[in-house]
């Protein structure tokens, strides 16, 4: 295993014997459909870029605000805690705003051997992992990448600083301003990570979206449901000017795996392995199996 390489799981729809059993044990068929819109974007040589507020980490994002040395929320204790509080609030509701409009993420890993992640992300083993060359992720998204690197995990969330704040009327407290929040300690943020989350050995790329101005009846319509729908309102030389724009909730980039790896033999005799094999002639296939000797496994080709 080599730092050339970054690795998706992805489950193979169809290749359960009971479909059912599955979804109860997940709940609900959506993630299943998710899974299959993978395994779709795989065969048509796409990755995908999604907005981190529909990743699995209740977490994501979260950090520690750290306020202003001069700042005065209210000479009463509790008051102060609640403004504080809402402070908080208002800040976990800003970052993912600007998020959702500004950013697109994809999740790869480091490993294709880990047996948590075949179990979790590939459905049981009824799945397969997809080797991709870290430079041609890069290369695809050419002028769009803000960050690539591997995500850290810590026991404490990141600290946020230089937030400003403005009075906030007609009560006594402090509320968030518009500006943006730093981009370079919003991507910390997001490439940070809880303890827990450890084993997956989470590899992100960043990007930034591509917002596309819009009429307003456009905007009031929001008729196509792959755009996600905004408008600002920008102070230009004393006047009060809204713009209306979309901007795409997933960005796709063409991307052409350079292996698969699978475990067992069962998923040789599906209709969906030649799928596979049609669509990625040029992909070295790779068998694990489950080393009789040790927590590991070993390869065949």
């Amino acid at each position: 295993m080599t730092d050339e390489f970054v690795y998706k799981y992805i489950r193979v729809p169809g290749l359960l014997s009971n479909e059912e059993s599955v979804k109860k044990l997940l709940g609900s068929s959506v993630q299943l459909e998710m899974r299959s819109i993978s395994y779709e974007k795989l065969l048509n040589h796409r990755i995908t870029f999604s907005d981190i507020s529909c990743f699995n980490d209740p977490f994501e994002c979260n950090c520690n605000l750290i306020l202003p040395d001069n700042y005065e929320l209210s000479n009463k204790p509790k008051e102060r805690e609640n403004n504080f509080r809402m402070l908080k609030w208002e800040l976990g509701g800003k970052i993912k705003e600007q998020c959702h409009r500004e950013y697109r993420v994809a999740c790869l890993t480091n490993r294709f051997d880990n047996p948590v992640m075949w179990s979790h992300y590939a459905l049981v083993y009824y799945g397969i992992c997809v080797a991709y060359k870290r430079s041609d992720i890069l290369e695809a998204v050419g002028t769009q990448l803000l960050k690539a690197e591997k995500v850290k995990y810590c026991s404490e969330t990141l600290s946020l600083s230089g937030i400003k704040l403005t009075k906030a009327f007609p009560k006594p407290r402090f509320t968030l301003t518009n500006d943006p929040i730093n981009e370079e300690q919003l991507l910390n943020v997001m490439f940070t990570k809880a303890k827990d989350w450890e084993y997956e050995q989470e590899w992100r790329v960043a990007i930034k979206t591509i917002p596309e101005p819009i009429c307003i009846n456009e905007y009031l319509e929001e008729k196509d449901k792959n755009y996600l729908y905004c408008n600002i309102n920008r102070d230009e030389s004393g006047h009060s000017h809204r713009s209306y724009f979309k901007i795409k909730k997933y960005y796709e980039f063409s991307c052409i795996p350079h292996k698969i790896y699978f475990v067992g033999n069962p998923v040789k005799t599906d209709r969906f392995w030649d799928e596979i094999k049609s669509c990625i002639p040029n992909a070295e296939m790779i068998e694990m199996y489950p080393d009789t000797n040790e927590f590991k496994y070993s390869c065949s080709k």
